[in-house]
């Protein structure tokens, strides 16, 4: 859906999943020269890990997951429309204000992901963006819960004094929430589809909406609805390769 949109003029005969990102650049490698394959990433955190692969067939999101480019407000009002034919797209437009509503989320999300990135960079071993969202939340709430958070950090200081680490674990999620405000990079960084979640429990709860499509389906019908100008970037790296 989202490749078609992005090069209408290209026959694409088969599009499928590789099972995992060291499997994709496994096969771009082995692929090199071949231009009629070409293999896109999420970018995760790897541009700030320094493991962007500079392969030519391989390509990158610039932002943290495919999932992040579906926000799009004529993506969300085609959704609640379609779930509420009542509502014109006038009232949707009023009664949920999609950048508002995101940024919102953009903030809830901010620490734990900053959290999450600095497991990540001092490869401590534990879970971190594989984990649901939904283990940090307020039960039946939208909102952060502290005291989950907190025991997660507990964890994480218990084995950083355990193992004579050098990492004041506060203090770096601080300076990484600064470096990525000023710099621009909140949206690129949080994970889409912890972004998507949420959203669709905040639809659910603001128009009283009985049942939700599973994520995928979501996806699906976000996708549907979206221009995808924020992905030309991509259309235009691949079709510079290609020709």
């Amino acid at each position: 859906c989202i490749l078609k949109k992005l090069f209408p003029d290209i026959k694409i005969d088969k599009i499928f999943p590789l099972n995992g990102k060291e499997n994709v650049i496994q096969q771009s490698n082995c692929n090199l020269g071949n231009k009629k394959k070409v293999f896109i990433v999420d970018k995760d955190f790897d541009d700030l890990h320094n493991k962007i692969e500079p392969i030519d067939n391989l390509f990158y999101l610039d932002r943290y997951c495919i999932e992040n480019y579906l926000f799009e407000e004529i993506s969300v009002i085609e959704f609640v429309v379609s779930e509420l034919p009542k509502i014109n797209r006038k009232q949707a437009k009023e009664i949920f204000v999609v950048n508002e509503r995101v940024n919102d989320i953009l903030d809830k999300l901010l620490y734990i992901n900053s959290l999450f990135y600095i497991v990540q960079k001092n490869t401590l071993p534990f879970k971190n963006t594989s984990l649901h969202i939904d283990c940090f939340l307020q039960k039946n709430k939208l909102e952060l819960c502290q005291n989950k958070i907190s025991n997660y950090k507990q964890a994480l200081n218990n084995y950083i004094a355990a193992n004579n680490l050098e990492l004041d674990l506060e203090n770096a999620i601080a300076n990484n929430i600064t470096v990525w405000k000023e710099s621009g990079l909140v949206e690129s960084n949080i994970c889409g589809k912890q972004i998507l979640y949420i959203l669709l429990q905040d639809l659910k709860n603001e128009f009283g909406l009985k049942k939700l499509p599973d994520q995928y389906s979501a996806c699906y019908r976000f996708a549907k609805e979206c221009r995808f100008e924020t992905l030309h970037f991509l259309r235009d790296n691949i079709l510079n390769y290609l020709n």
